[in-house]
């Protein structure tokens, strides 16, 4: 018997998915977290960048600053710097004729820093406030003028990421304080050494380290998920191999109760069934006598016939007790299951009832197994009996008997802790009856279990059933719905090679 419980499994179910749950969890967190860490490289890497270009400018400044300035050629983008109008010697001529300006230091950053931006992108600004602006077009912005008022208030650099044109960048400020070679340009507008002069800040585009990060994220994403598959492939390898582990238990399990169920019903019957059938004999005996005694009384005759009729029903049954507990019955040889059904069916019809219709549907195949006849000719004849039990009171009243080849493979066999996979006869005897209540399935084949109304049945046959299907190392199922009918499949090994 094939007897699935969902409930034994049930606990293997609540393990797979909290370990799919707690796998899924941490391949999530770790993602997240190396997604969260590369974000954080990358603003270490543009804060070292800003850093370097802010360090480059200072360096730089602090050269023009310690030289005073540099003379350049007056040109177009070179014009004399009206702010610088108080210097003797803004404007010089050299002894070819070639006229100079004086370039100050600020100056010369904002030029070096602007021809740095169209080399390589790495925006460089020197800014002050508003009302001390030396040249307009180093005006801050909001995030430069708040920076500004933080340095009053005595911080020390400004960091953090905003958009610029619609870009992320990475911004770095830091204040300018009023130096003694800065005071040449700058000491006329009342600044002090040390005082806050202004702030220089970097600017760098975020946008190739956060490209980068992307590439490595997908790459990142892709072999996480395949690692994420792997574990759930384990898991469930692990979860099938403990499945199949809890349904063969559960198989021997049972097994093992409905043989020790079996075993105590043959100890019964082996140890009563002599001293019944010598009741039975003595009872036979003495009815011959009462019969000679009374004869030439019709009415005494019939009662006394009526019960020597019942003493040899008795004695047929304890019979058949005797038969399923020695469950003996021949040798087992070679048979062509398929003939051995045809002429099992067509034998049985003219015993049936004939308003029940019969549907018989045979495979080509002859089935070649190893087996009894008379024992399977009782499991076909049990079977069908049941069926016309089953049917009596419904309103289509169908049998249909199929047999057709088939093969056991591995999945089939760890769905169904069956012994081995391979080739089997698979016989279906399936009626339209009332079906069989769900909770009465898994006790159809113990003994002196029955579905059928007191005194209709002894509970034996399919017990008897299942005895002669483990002798032929086959096994039954069985599928029913309630008010739909039942079917009743039957596997028996077909001879290897065959």
């Amino acid at each position: 018997m094939i007897h699935e419980s969902n409930s034994d499994t049930a606990p293997l179910v609540k393990w797979f998915l909290t370990g799919a749950i707690i796998w899924s969890s941490l391949i999530a967190a770790s993602l997240y977290w190396n997604y969260t860490q590369g974000q954080q490289q990358n603003v270490n890497l543009a804060r070292n960048e800003a850093l370097a270009n802010f360090n480059k400018d200072k360096a730089f400044r602090f050269w023009g600053a310690s030289h005073g300035g540099v003379y350049v050629p007056i040109t177009e983008r070179t014009q004399p710097n009206p702010r610088l109008a108080h210097i003797p010697e803004r404007d010089i001529t050299t002894p070819s004729g070639k006229k100079l300006t004086l370039m100050n230091p600020a100056y010369m950053l904002r030029t070096m820093m602007n021809e740095y931006e169209e080399l390589y992108g790495v925006k460089g600004k020197i800014t002050t406030f508003p009302d001390r602006l030396f040249y307009q077009g180093n005006m801050p912005d909001a995030w430069e003028l708040a920076a500004l008022k933080r340095f009053e208030h005595g911080d020390e650099e400004a960091l953090e990421i905003s958009d610029i044109d619609g870009v992320p960048h990475m911004r770095l400020m830091r204040p300018l304080f009023m130096q003694e070679n800065c005071m040449k340009c700058h000491g006329y507008q009342g600044y002090a050494v040390g005082d806050l002069r202004g702030a220089v800040g970097v600017s760098v585009s975020m946008k190739p380290y956060q490209d980068s990060q992307q590439k490595e994220f997908n790459a990142q994403w892709v072999s996480y998920f395949l690692l994420w598959l792997i574990g759930l492939g384990v898991l469930g390898y692990f979860y099938t191999r403990a499945t199949r582990s809890v349904r063969e238990l559960q198989a021997m399990q049972q097994q093992f109760i409905q043989s020790q169920k079996m075993e105590v019903v043959r100890t019964m019957v082996n140890g009563l069934g002599s001293d019944f059938n010598d009741i039975l004999a003595s009872m036979t005996s003495n009815l011959y006598q009462l019969k000679k005694s009374v004869k030439g009384s019709p009415d005494a005759e019939q009662q006394i016939g009526s019960i020597e009729m019942l003493t040899y029903r008795a004695g047929g049954m304890i019979n058949k007790l005797q038969g399923f507990a020695s469950q003996e019955g021949g040798s087992m040889e070679p048979l062509l299951f398929t003939p051995f059904m045809n002429d099992t069916v067509q034998g049985l019809r003219p015993s049936l009832p004939e308003n029940i219709t019969i549907g018989l549907e045979l495979c080509s195949d002859n089935l070649p197994i190893r087996g009894n006849a008379i024992q399977l000719q009782q499991i076909v004849q049990n079977l069908i009996n049941n069926a016309c039990d089953a049917v009596e009171d419904a309103t289509e009243q169908q049998i249909t008997i199929r047999l057709e080849s088939f093969f056991a493979d591995d999945a089939f066999v760890r769905r169904h802790a069956v012994n081995k996979a391979g080739s089997y006869a698979h016989l279906v005897v399936q009626d339209s009856g009332r079906g069989i209540p769900e909770h009465q399935v898994a006790h159809l084949f113990e003994p002196f279990f029955t579905t059928k109304n007191h005194g209709m049945g002894a509970g034996l046959g399919l017990a008897m059933v299942y005895g002669i299907l483990n002798t032929h190392q086959g096994f039954i199922e069985v599928e029913s719905v309630e008010g739909e009918g039942s079917s009743f499949h039957i596997y028996l090994p077909l001879l290897a090679g065959k």
